[in-house]
């Protein structure tokens, strides 16, 4: 994952690595589970497209 050219591009994302452990590890998300990450990360202003 850290070899990731969104990481690589955009360093700002490593505040979401362990967000995205707990993702993976747990590997079944709900509906309102992935919508809460999307939100989360869509109201990041300093994250680029």
């Amino acid at each position: 994952m850290l070899q990731s050219p969104y990481l690589q591009s955009n360093p700002n994302l490593h505040i979401f690595l362990p967000i995205f452990y707990i993702v993976w590890s747990d590997a079944v998300l709900t509906p309102s589970e992935i919508k809460a990450i999307k939100d989360s990360i869509g109201q990041q202003k300093r994250l680029s497209e």
